[in-house]
């Protein structure tokens, strides 16, 4: 059976809840660290910034 608007939606809430408490527990300074990321200079602040304008 398909997912419902319902579930999707509850989804995509959880979702933003897990988002929203990772970046209030880091500093905007932080750099992002990931092993198929060769750059490493992204901080949160870049990626936020890149996030919003990318929309």
């Amino acid at each position: 059976m398909g997912r419902t608007p319902g579930r999707a939606r509850a989804s995509y809430e959880a979702q933003c809840a897990g988002s929203n408490e990772i970046v209030a527990a880091a500093s905007l300074d932080d750099v992002g660290r990931h092993p198929d990321c060769r750059s490493g200079n992204a901080n949160l602040r870049w990626m936020l910034i890149h996030s919003i304008s990318s929309s």
